[in-house]
């Protein structure tokens, strides 16, 4: 079944294309493409190759299979999630730091958790630039619900 992506990738997109290009300094491109359903894929980087610091990050509305009464498709009520993929190091066994620093995942982690959608977050083996090809099951070391929503129902 092919996947279309949805006004809401789009347009969640863009807007952190926006805000990516004012807040990561060490990263001085930033681009956007997409993949071969149509979903939004952005690309932050300085040199665009292993070693270095690239984050790819790739926003999708969530497989719909769910049926009405009937059996039949049901509306499509579309959550959405944001894969975001970064490149690991031999020193980081845990899988989480990376090339990136803290200081530069902090507005990129800060501004995908704010959306409301399921984050989930790959790393590609020390080596390897991080791609849309390297977000697969085996490389996911996260996975976070919706962290900001429900930040604020505990206030």
């Amino acid at each position: 079944m092919t996947q279309y992506s949805t006004t809401k990738a789009i347009a969640t997109a863009r807007e952190l294309i926006d805000l990516f290009t004012k807040e990561l300094t060490t990263m001085t491109n930033v681009v956007e493409s997409y993949d071969s359903s149509g979903n939004p894929v952005i690309t932050a980087y300085n040199t665009n190759s292993a070693g270095n610091k690239v984050v790819v990050i790739q926003v999708q509305p969530i497989a719909w299979t769910a049926v009405d009464i009937l059996g039949l498709a049901s509306n499509v009520y579309c959550p959405h999630q944001i894969n975001i993929c970064t490149e690991a190091t031999s020193s980081s066994s845990s899988g989480i730091v990376g090339f990136l620093t803290p200081v530069e995942l902090l507005p990129i982690l800060s501004e995908i958790a704010k959306r409301g959608m399921l984050v989930n977050w790959y790393q590609s083996h020390q080596g390897t630039v991080p791609a849309l090809a390297q977000i697969t099951a085996a490389n996911l070391v996260a996975s976070f619900g919706d962290l900001y929503w429900s930040a604020q129902k505990a206030q």
